[in-house]
């Protein structure tokens, strides 16, 4: 898990992100196109569809390095098969509810059975292997997912950039630099579920965090007036077009708003823990005993007037430097 998480963790670092800008933007018009078609038809619709959708087309071409193609092709395998992965049916929740139940973890690993959808992940593996291979073949480098896997496997790093992080301090081309360890090996089954990790943590979440987003903005107009306005003036400073990646990084209103619709709407609805040691809850007689497992719902964070002033209001105001300065700068 460690060495994993250190050779993955650069993808998510301002350099990999600013160089992804461009695909971003790609998808982002075709987000923009399809809500124009929406509003110019006059009907009700779907808006989580649609930014699934888009969220779905970002994955698609940052992490697998293809073209879900979700707005312009109805019948997309691509689209399809993530679809199934969503898809709960009978047999899901029976297999979920079936690896709660004491020894039967260890007893499905014994005997392998998987309650995962075969055929889905069949196809994710198949698309992210061939991908490897024709991107090897090619040499072509989008600076995504599938070049950092390349990367892992091949124990290949950059070294055209080597002179350029020695002689620049930004974090940009810090970022560039790859390193993995000698020794640290990174296997093909490796890659293939952290692809589908990213695919199932990233999708839904993201989807439901815009829609919730726009939500708030058509229920507080003026919340929406003032991050339009400060959209605006960023794209005017940049003649009209895109601003780039640290122009948008430090717009404090909208990274206001985006922190409080995550507080307001939690999308994910607890978080679950592991006790390392015996302990026993203040104020209480119940003790966790180490290896005990503890839920812990979101919503008692993030609606407690002990540290949001206006817990049930959706206030972007709770993030600005004046109310964060005021509380744990864990809550």
């Amino acid at each position: 898990w460690k060495t994993i998480r250190s050779t993955f963790t650069p993808i998510f670092t301002s350099g990999k992100m600013k160089t992804m800008l461009p695909l971003i933007r790609e998808f982002s018009t075709q987000l923009i196109d399809e809500l124009g078609r929406k509003a110019e038809a006059g009907q009700e619709f779907n808006l989580k569809d649609v930014y699934g959708k888009y969220s779905l087309d970002g994955l698609a071409s940052c992490a697998f390095g293809v073209d879900a193609q979700s707005f312009t092709n109805e019948k997309s395998v691509f689209v399809k098969y993530a679809a199934d992965i969503f898809t709960e049916g009978v047999m899901d929740n029976l297999g979920f509810l079936m690896k709660l139940l004491p020894g039967m973890g260890t007893f499905m690993e014994l005997f392998n059975i998987n309650t995962f959808k075969k055929t889905p992940t069949k196809y994710f593996r198949d698309m992210i292997l061939k991908t490897l291979e024709a991107r090897r073949k090619s040499k072509e480098r989008r600076n995504d997912l599938v070049d950092l896997m390349l990367d892992c496997l091949d124990k290949v790093e950059e070294q055209s950039k080597d002179e350029a992080f020695a002689e620049s301090k930004e974090q940009f081309d810090r970022d560039q630099k790859f390193s993995h360890k000698a020794g640290a090996k990174i296997t093909e089954d490796d890659i293939v579920a952290t692809a589908m990790v990213l695919l199932v943590a990233g999708y839904d979440t993201t989807g439901v965090t815009l829609s919730y987003l726009t939500y708030a903005m058509s229920k507080n107009p003026d919340v929406q007036e003032k991050l339009q306005e400060e959209v605006d003036a960023a794209f005017e400073d940049n003649n009209g077009e895109l601003p780039d990646y640290s122009t948008i990084m430090n717009l404090p209103y909208l990274d206001m708003v985006i922190h409080e619709t995550l507080r307001k709407f939690n999308t994910v609805s607890f978080n679950t823990r592991s006790c390392t040691q015996d302990f026993r809850i203040p104020g209480t007689d119940i003790t966790m005993k180490a290896g005990d497992l503890l839920s812990i719902p979101i919503s008692g964070f993030h609606l407690d007037p002990e540290h949001f002033s206006h817990p049930e209001e959706f206030y972007p105001e709770h993030f600005s430097k004046e109310e964060k300065a005021t509380r744990d700068r864990k809550s």
